[in-house]
């Protein structure tokens, strides 16, 4: 049986609350409200000069005016603003700050997204937090606006509060003013600015009413006399409260009252409420003794003198009332002020009467929104003016100031959050054990380290989950299976209960709750799907949430958190620009209001980008700068820096010193506790292995790694896990098996829909695809894979690459634009495949524009430039793209990573073969059949055969069919010198076949012919080749031919 309540002495108290609404009270951030009040012209022509200076300091004792001057002033002038009224809860600044932020959106638009709350992340930093808070609330102000701060004197000297003023002083922009109202001087706080003639000040003996305005202010309802008037003036000394509190009695009695002159204000204000309070009516007295309590009223004379006579008041509300009656009242007053969302008012009152219980379900009350507001200093206090015994014996009190330490102190939440667990689970309290646990997980997921200590509270949740349904709200159920979800994704993701999480959460985040809640648990299910490889999840996700995070209420944390994740995601899905975009937002907030949190995930996601984009040195040079600030404590921080190391170590073909961090970011994985990093970690690392000859450590990293993840949520990841098994046998040259996993890899990928992960193969990834190619395994899909992701091959001598362009001109000449081939060849385009031609026969280097222009324009002059300059533009405009063609400083080469040219890649092939056979002409072992058949593959026919009257053709035609009949002839010596008869008549018959005018193969295979005995075939080709060279070149065979001849018509 479980119970969802507890008997507190004589109340009841239910679990938590439901998250009231609270507004501001309207009285802290509005203008008062005026009442016949007389303007002071002399005053306000001050306060003019005054405002010629940035800071308006007005002070004097209470009762002198100080608030109704200003306020008339800024009535009377029309002038906009905020007017905010101080009290001793503003010595937390996140109220201070909060309470502003509301206070501006009342005369801003409300479209607009709000000031930052004063959340912990904020708290390293609170003057540079102030200082740009402050920059942004001037620059909203309207053109001449005023901040004004009233009863300035209500924060004790101590508190927060001055710093943060003091700072804000120093964003005030020209046109704008701050006006502070106090009972005393500035304080030393504000030292700097009074010394720097900042501020303008009036003090008492500028406020004190002069006669003419006590006259205008005496004769406002009805005519006095003028003795009257002189009399009034005397004796309240040009104390405004004073005179009036003298008007209320000459009313009622005909008379004035006297008091000695050296009596102090405190003593004459108490004479004379004294007096009017004595001769109100008893009604009218019962009222007011009945209204001490309230910090304000609606009357003319509370608006007027509100403060001193409230604490008169309550004075006389002590003698007059019995103790009892007294707490009797306080506590009606409380309930009341609680009603009308004053619960800062309310709660002293309850903790003055003792009355705990009215006090706890206040605090508990608005324990979230204060938490959500970065009011958790205020929370705290609250909680302090409890007795101590009463909170250690309120597990809800101890729950919520656990809770406001999650982000500050994640070990002291989990230690405060775990002793709250037990008194819950004591009590029967199944909301107050789930809410507990939930703020264990959630403090773990945010600290971001390491996650063992999740593995209790995932059976305790899911006990709870699976018996609980009547949550107290939509926030604390979709919390609750937020963190179910985090917890057995991080420690034990075989779990079933881990997909029925994922479910209620995607379900519950469409329905009801705070947007605060739906964004945190937004943030939680993308990191999920994207750690766990479900990217079309994660892409849907961002498309239906995003609308969240712009809502002016939400704080730039959780905007920021938001946009890390968001550029997470793009770095696994290949969308680099929008990763990049994500995370310099999210920076940008971070470096606005130093959320320095941001630094590490900004640095190391740009990391992964660069190193992926293949930009070794930026990546380097942000490995460097997170090196010099690591933290060896923080084990997760550790695992990705040293990722970021071993990666930049296999770009740079560094593969000792890539295995040894490799090791060490294993090493760091493990430390995590966390599933991910220790499959994510070997799947990546494996191939460093692999690169520095450790195939047995590869594949013992990828099989223990694969048995983490089968039956998982992590079960995307098997195709790396495939890939990097494949790539270690590709590597140790063991083809048939390289060849099987190579197979299984890629048809679990297109299956799974996983090709993103295999980008994190910095080095192989390329090779590997090549390889799938050659051996025609998965080829439609390896080919869809390079076009969505972009890649670029290893080498430029892999024909069967999807290129985003092929050029070939052996044989014949054509041009294929994303395997479509260009057909618009008419006369308009002969002059920018003319330049396009000539790069090609100049081969693969860097052209001058003056060899272009002297070779296509040598009849030109003046008009050659323009000329080059055109047909360029027509060119690149022809092949769609202006990155196939780089002109830099002043020279012209095809795009390597774009373009692939058949020419080119004959001519590299036919280099190899030559390196291969060296200077003495023996085969060396790297030679093998394929060589052959990729020199006879590509050799189609002749170069740019149809442009033989062009000497630049010619010259690039003649060297490729020189070089490729000498690499024929090293191939043909190879296997005759090893009896592959055959095999030469074959290969020098496919040479015949491309060249018929090459005397030499003829001669060759007729030799061929001999050696097997095959004397008709041996004939038929000497009268082949005659009739060819005679007809053709109008010569006979050369005498070794003929001389081969005769000895075959003499056998």
């Amino acid at each position: 049986m479980t119970h969802r309540s507890k008997k507190m002495d004589n109340c009841s108290y239910s679990g938590p609350p439901r998250m009231p609404k609270i507004s501001p009270p309207l009285a802290k951030v509005s203008r008062p409200k005026l009442y016949r009040v007389a303007p002071r012209e002399r005053l306000f022509e001050r306060l003019d000069e005054c405002r010629r200076r940035p800071i308006v300091w007005i002070s004097g004792p209470p009762g002198a005016g100080k608030t109704t001057l200003v306020a008339t002033y800024l009535e009377h002038g029309k002038i906009p603003g905020v007017w905010y009224q101080v009290d001793s809860g503003d010595a937390d600044p996140a109220t201070f700050f909060y309470y502003l932020g509301e206070a501006l959106q009342r005369v801003g638009s409300r479209k607009r997204r709000g000031l930052p709350l004063l959340t912990p992340e904020y708290l390293a930093d609170l003057a540079g937090f102030s200082r740009r808070f402050f920059r942004e609330f001037f620059a909203r102000l309207p053109p001449k606006g005023v901040l004004v701060l009233d009863n300035f004197q209500e924060v004790v000297a101590e508190s927060p509060f001055h710093h943060v003023v003091e700072e804000a002083l120093g964003e005030i922009r020209d046109d704008i003013n701050l006006i502070a109202i106090s009972r005393s001087e500035p304080p030393p706080r504000c030292a700097r600015a009074v010394a720097n003639g900042l501020v303008a000040q009036l003090g008492w003996d500028d406020l004190r009413l002069t006669r003419t305005e006590t006259a205008a202010v005496a004769t406002a309802k009805k005519a006095i006399d003028e003795a009257t008037i002189g009399e009034l003036h005397d004796q309240s000394n040009g104390w405004a409260a004073g005179l009036v509190l003298m008007l209320e009695r000459l009313s009622r009695t005909g008379t004035v009252n006297r008091i000695a002159q050296s009596e102090t204000m405190d003593t004459m204000f108490n004479y004379f409420a004294g007096q009017v309070f004595d001769q109100a009516s008893p009604e009218t007295r019962n009222v007011l003794t009945r209204t001490a309590f309230m910090r304000s009223m609606t009357v003319e004379l509370a608006e007027t003198i509100s403060g001193v006579f409230r604490a008169f008041l309550q004075d006389r509300a002590r003698k007059a009332l019995s103790e009892a009656e007294r707490l009797q009242l306080i506590v009606r007053t409380a309930n009341l002020l609680d009603e009308s969302g004053s619960a800062a008012d309310a709660l002293p009152l309850y903790i003055e009467s003792k009355s705990w219980d009215a006090a706890t379900q206040l605090i508990l009350k608005h324990a979230r929104p204060l938490i959500a507001q970065g009011r958790w200093l205020t929370l705290n206090n609250w909680i302090g003016m409890l007795p101590q015994d009463h909170v250690a014996a309120t597990p809800w009190l101890q729950l919520w100031q656990g809770s406001s330490l999650i982000l500050i102190n994640p070990p002291a939440a989990r230690a405060m959050l775990e002793r709250v667990f037990e008194q819950f689970s004591a009590q029967h309290d199944d909301i107050g054990q789930i809410l507990a646990a939930t703020g264990m997980v959630e403090s773990c997921n945010i600290e971001f380290s390491t996650f063992s200590a999740l593995d209790p509270w995932i059976a305790v949740l899911e006990r709870l989950l699976r018996s609980e349904r009547n949550f107290p709200s939509a926030t604390v159920e979709i919390r609750a299976y937020a963190a179910l979800m985090l917890a057995t994704m991080w420690r034990q993701p075989d779990l079933p209960v881990l997909q029925e999480c994922v479910s209620r959460v995607a379900l519950l985040l469409n329905k009801t709750g705070t947007v605060t809640a739906k964004a945190d648990v937004a943030v939680q299910l993308l990191q999920y799907y994207d750690f766990s490889g479900h990217f079309a999840s994660a892409t849907s996700l961002i498309a239906k949430a995003a609308p969240l995070f712009d809502d002016p209420s939400l704080s730039l944390l959780r905007r920021s958190s938001w946009l890390i994740f968001v550029g997470y995601h793009s770095l696994m899905t290949g969308a680099d620009r929008d990763g990049f975009q994500a995370v310099e937002q999210a920076h940008a907030i971070a470096q606005e209001y130093e959320q320095n949190w941001v630094d590490f995930f900004y640095d190391v996601i740009r990391v992964f980008l660069y190193l992926r984009g293949g930009e070794e040195t930026k990546a380097a040079s942000l490995l460097d700068k997170l090196g010099s600030t690591l933290s060896e404590e923080r084990a997760t921080e550790v695992m990705l820096y040293n990722l970021g190391r071993c990666m930049l170590a296999q770009l740079r073909g560094d593969t000792g010193l890539a295995a040894h961090f490799a090791q060490t970011c294993l090493e760091a994985a493990k430390e995590t506790g966390g599933a991910y990093f220790n499959i994510l970690g070997p799947a990546i690392v494996g191939s460093a292995f692999v690169e520095a000859g450790q195939y047995a450590r590869a594949r013992e990293l990828i099989h223990d790694a694969q048995r983490l993840s089968a039956g998982t949520c992590y079960e995307p990841y098997d195709a790396l896990l495939l890939m990097v098994d494949a790539y270690s046998y590709l590597v140790e040259g063991k083809l048939p098996d390289a060849h099987r996993l190579l197979g299984r890899a890629l048809a679990t990928s297109r299956s799974a829909d996983s090709g993103y992960f295999f980008r994190w193969m910095i080095v192989g990834f390329r090779r590997m695809l090549a390889e799938a190619l050659r051996a025609a395994i998965e080829p439609d899909y390896v080919r869809s894979l390079i076009k969505k992701f972009g890649v670029t091959p290893e080498s430029a001598d892999v024909e069967d690459w999807p290129w985003p362009m092929k050029i070939s001109t052996l044989g014949r000449f054509a041009i294929v634009i994303d395997d479509v081939p260009l057909r618009s060849h008419g006369k308009a385009q002969r002059r920018p495949l003319d330049l396009l031609k000539f790069l090609v026969a100049m081969g693969e280097r860097e052209v001058a524009s003056d060899s272009v222009v002297g070779a296509l324009w040598p009849d030109l002059d003046g008009d050659a430039g323009h000329a080059f300059e055109s047909t360029l533009h027509r060119l690149r405009k022809l092949l769609r793209r202006d990155d196939a063609i780089l002109h830099v400083d002043g020279r012209l080469t095809l795009n390597p990573e774009l373009v692939w040219v058949d020419a080119w890649a004959l001519e590299r092939q036919l280099g190899k073969v030559e390196q291969a056979f060296g200077n003495t002409g023996e085969a060396r072992r790297s030679l093998t059949d394929d060589m052959a058949e990729g020199v006879l593959r590509l050799y189609r026919g002749h170069f740019l055969a149809g442009e033989s009257d062009v000497f630049w053709a010619a010259a690039m035609r003649d060297k490729l069919r020189s070089k490729f009949l000498r690499v024929l002839y090293l191939i043909g010596d190879h296997y005759e010198a090893g009896g592959r008869w055959k095999e030469a008549a074959e290969l020098y018959q496919r040479g015949l076949e491309l060249d018929n005018l090459a005397e030499e193969l003829y001669r060759r295979l007729i030799v061929t012919y001999q050696k097997r005995g095959q004397l008709a075939g041996a004939l038929e080709v000497y009268r082949r080749c005659r009739q060819m060279l005679s007809v053709v070149l109008g010569v006979q065979p050369s005498a070794s031919i003929e001389a081969l001849y005769q000895t075959l018509k003499a056998r």
